[in-house]
């Protein structure tokens, strides 16, 4: 078999941002949920945020607080997907749809915690943190979260499209 450069389409490209957009939503409302029980969150936008703060991270609501969270988005809703369907497409993750969900977040989660906490100050998984181990687990769940519906996702709009082709052959 004679390998092919990787190319996604305009559709296809169309359907991932809004896959890694719905997944950033939703595992982003999951990392900032401790807030309502009093417990330290993942603060992706302070994360990102912070190489623009000095290594330190801004204040919630600040300017360079939301320049994290832009681009943080950016990263999930853009990058990630694209990162996905190349890992997909040259299958270097696993054949089983909720597995290669779980190993790409786990992929996310090993390069948040081992060289963005780092470079942004905060530490090799985060250990220059209060409450280190809180923040690496909620980080861990999260991105795991944000693996399984990026697949799930990009499931659906794999079976609508075989869905579509059926129906235009009848």
């Amino acid at each position: 078999m004679q390998g092919h450069a990787y190319s996604p389409n305009g559709r296809k490209l169309t359907q991932l941002f809004f896959a890694g957009a719905v997944a950033t939503i939703v595992m982003t409302l999951l990392a900032y949920a401790p807030l309502l029980i009093r417990f330290p969150a993942m603060d992706f936008a302070g994360l990102y945020g912070s190489f623009f703060y000095h290594h330190q991270v801004p204040p919630a609501g600040s300017e360079r607080w939301w320049v994290g969270m832009i681009w943080h988005f950016f990263n999930l809703t853009l990058i990630a997907p694209i990162a996905y369907d190349f890992l997909i497409e040259k299958q270097f993750l696993p054949n089983i749809p909720w597995v290669k969900g779980l190993a790409m977040g786990g992929l996310i989660w090993f390069i948040v915690e081992a060289v963005v906490s780092p470079l942004s100050g905060e530490g090799l998984f985060s250990a220059a943190m209060p409450a280190a181990y809180w923040l690496v687990l909620v980080n861990l769940i999260s991105q795991l979260v944000y693996g399984y519906v990026l697949e799930s996702m990009c499931r659906v709009r794999l079976v609508h499209a075989i869905y579509l082709r059926e129906r235009e052959a009848a």
